[in-house]
């Protein structure tokens, strides 16, 4: 059962000018749309299948009352708990067996809530679901990832983006760089949870991306290059 990096969450008041400044640096971003159940909007910027969601909120009340009920299992909890701290939060790994790995990790002793299936609404009026599943860290106090199951292959996803022109030349995610307190135990969290190979001793490979755990940030980062430069987000 494979899992791969699939996206990162950027919070900001206001997405909008996150796609706008991204453009203005020579990306191409595109507006997604709204997630009714959260009360929350995005925008996009893809390399690939991987991506940067910029997320913001569109009904604070909405988001404020799903997180209160839910907040240890909820993509946007560490936004929440937080303070509505602008910047780089949690990550999605995708699997295209979200109910194997349920089973998987509740063999492994980790509490975790779903799958669930979501949907949000594009500004053409498409519907665009998925099924996800959330990790507590009660088990290894290592802030864990949440999975998404996109309900199709790789190569159909990616024909999908394609088709609905939210591809373009934004060059290659190379590596997620993982702020943690404490590495050694984040490295052990991750390869227990989800048996990734080691690329280094305190990297982990997803694929053709890396996921390095360092104690030397107080945020994610994310690094992209691009046309022989190196961005780091």
């Amino acid at each position: 059962m494979t899992v791969l990096f699939d996206h990162i969450i950027y919070f900001s008041e206001d997405p909008s000018a996150m796609k706008d400044e991204y453009e203005q640096k020579g990306f191409y971003t595109v507006t997604g749309g709204t997630h009714d159940i959260w009360g929350t909007y995005n925008t996009l910027l893809h390399c690939g299948l991987y991506y940067i969601e910029f997320l913001g909120i569109k009904n604070r009340q909405t988001f404020e009352k799903y997180n209160e009920d839910n907040v240890d299992y909820t993509l946007m909890s560490s936004i929440y708990k937080e303070n509505y701290r602008e910047g780089m939060h949690n990550f999605a790994l995708r699997t295209t067996d979200i109910e194997a790995l349920s089973t998987s990790l509740e063999n492994s002793g980790f509490e975790i809530d779903g799958p669930r299936t979501f949907k949000r609404e594009k500004e053409n009026g498409e519907v665009v679901s998925w099924k996800l599943l959330f990790i507590k860290d009660n088990k290894t106090n290592v802030p864990m990832p949440f999975i998404i199951d996109w309900g199709m292959s790789d190569e159909e996803r990616l024909e999908n983006l394609e088709a609905g022109s939210i591809l373009g030349d934004n060059g290659k995610l190379l590596e997620i760089k993982v702020a943690v307190e404490n590495v050694d135990n984040a490295i052990h969290a991750f390869a227990e949870a989800f048996h990734l190979n080691k690329h280094d001793e305190n990297t982990l490979e997803l694929g053709k991306v890396r996921l390095t755990f360092t104690e030397e940030l107080q945020e994610n980062q994310v690094v992209i290059e691009t046309d022989g430069e190196t961005f780091i987000i």
